[in-house]
Parts: C-alpha cells; sequence; structure tokens
C-alpha cells in the first residue's frame, strides 16, 4: 500500500472553465486592417532629384542634431541617372520626422 502524500491540502483547485476569449467583430477587424501601423524605423522626410542637394539637406538636419542619413537606388553610386528617375530620400529616425519636417519647411521658406 502506497502512503498518502500529506500535501494534498496544498493544491491549488483545479479552474475548470475556460478562458474567455474575446472574439473581434466585424468592425474591429475591418478598423485593425486599415488601420495606419505606427512606423518605427527610419522615415522619408524629403526626396531630392540628385545626391547633392540630398547631401545638403542631410548636413542641415544633422547640424541641428537629427540623425539623418541619404538613401539612393542609384546602384552604389555607379549609375547617377536613376537618382533622377529614383529620386534620392532623407531619411531620419521615426522620433525625430516631425522636427526634421519642420525645420526642412523653415529653410525652403
Amino acid at each position: 500500500m502506497r502512503p498518502v502524500s500529506n500535501r494534498a491540502h496544498r493544491r491549488k483547485p483545479l479552474d475548470l472553465d475556460p478562458p474567455k476569449i474575446e472574439r473581434p467583430t466585424f468592425w474591429t477587424r475591418l478598423r485593425d486592417r486599415f488601420a495606419p501601423t505606427p512606423s518605427v524605423g527610419p522615415v522619408c522626410v524629403a526626396e531630392f532629384p540628385n545626391r547633392v542637394a540630398a547631401d545638403m539637406a542631410t548636413g542641415f538636419l544633422r547640424s541641428h542634431g537629427i540623425n539623418a542619413h541619404t538613401s539612393a537606388d542609384d546602384a552604389g553610386g555607379t549609375d547617377p541617372i536613376y537618382q533622377m528617375a529614383f529620386g534620392v530620400r532623407v531619411l531620419v529616425p521615426s522620433g525625430q520626422a516631425e522636427e526634421a519636417g519642420r525645420l526642412l519647411a523653415e529653410a525652403n521658406e
């Protein structure tokens, strides 16, 4: 005969009720599908037709304490004609996008 455990009184009672799962309604699924997702990575604040203008804007933003970078799809600089076709983008972190846009707008006035 096996001895009875004297820890039986310490066990928690079983929760036999299944957890309630709130199923999304049609409208919440539709809202979530088309809601804008918050941007986490770099954000494009300006686009220029060549790298020189984009580098000037990047330097302007960096002088104001914004971590700006340029991004161009010009085959690593070997085909500069692609700069005019696709543009050169100025990218900043998403937290600094509003301030960068404001500074560039003030500089263009």
